[in-house]
């Protein structure tokens, strides 16, 4: 069985993170992770840009998006996903908090 991580990148910027990993042997395997819907100014290493730009179904559409370019480029394809977990995180409040004496 072989282990290959494959380098992800985002409009020309190396992330932090892999592309997906993909574990050969009796049947391929692909495990990807940290797809975002951050907008095409992100630079992790230098710490800025990154926001995420539109509404939740236009962040989803990105991530998903994000997600079958990665399976494609590895070698698969939605039509083979198995599994997807996702997390979502809620509003920020604007409201302050009051302070205290």
């Amino acid at each position: 069985m072989e282990l290959v991580t494959h380098k992800k990148f985002k409009n020309g910027r190396l992330m932090p993170w892999g592309k997906g990993t993909v574990v050969s042997g009796a049947k391929g395997t692909v495990y990807l992770c940290g797809n975002t819907a951050t907008s095409a100014d992100y630079d992790p290493a230098g710490k800025k840009g990154g926001g995420f730009a539109g509404n939740a179904a236009a962040q989803w559409r990105e991530v998903l998006g994000n997600i079958k370019s990665d399976l494609e480029e590895l070698g698969s394809g939605l039509d083979h996903l198995i599994r997807l977990t996702f997390f979502v995180k809620g509003p920020i409040s604007r409201r302050r908090r009051p302070q205290l004496a």
